[in-house]
C-alpha cells in the first residue's frame, strides 16, 4: 500500500469521501420530514414528470456510492501503471459526489 504515501491520491479521495458523507448525513437526517410522495424530476414544459418515494434518495445516494467505490478501485489500480487515468478517476470522484450532493439537496429543498 505504497500508495497511501501519496499526497494527491489520498487528498482526492479524501474529499469525494466527505462529500458523501455530508450527503449521506442530508439524506438520513431528512427522510423522516419528506411526504411519501416526493418529486424527484421537473420539466419546466411539462411540469412535475417524476415522482418518487423518500427512499428513492437513498438509492441515489447509494448509486453514487458505488460508482466512488468502483472509481476508486479502478484509480488504485491505476496509479503505478497510468497516473493520468488514475488522477482522473480520483478527480471524477469528487464530481460525482457534488453532483449528488446537490441533487439530493435539491430534491430536499423543493419537496
Amino acid at each position: 500500500m505504497l500508495i497511501l504515501k501519496k499526497k494527491l491520491p489520498l487528498v482526492l479521495t479524501a474529499i469525494s469521501a466527505g462529500l458523501f458523507l455530508i450527503s449521506g448525513f442530508v439524506v438520513f437526517f431528512n427522510l423522516g420530514g419528506l411526504p411519501s410522495t416526493i418529486i424527484l424530476h421537473f420539466d419546466s414544459f411539462r411540469g412535475v414528470d417524476v415522482f418518487g418515494a423518500p427512499s428513492d434518495l437513498s438509492w441515489i445516494w447509494l448509486t453514487g456510492f458505488v460508482a466512488f467505490i468502483v472509481n476508486t478501485f479502478l484509480a488504485y489500480q491505476f496509479f503505478y501503471r497510468q497516473r493520468f487515468i488514475s488522477i482522473i478517476f480520483f478527480s471524477f470522484n469528487i464530481l460525482i459526489a457534488f453532483i449528488i450532493l446537490i441533487a439530493l439537496a435539491t430534491i430536499i429543498s423543493v419537496n
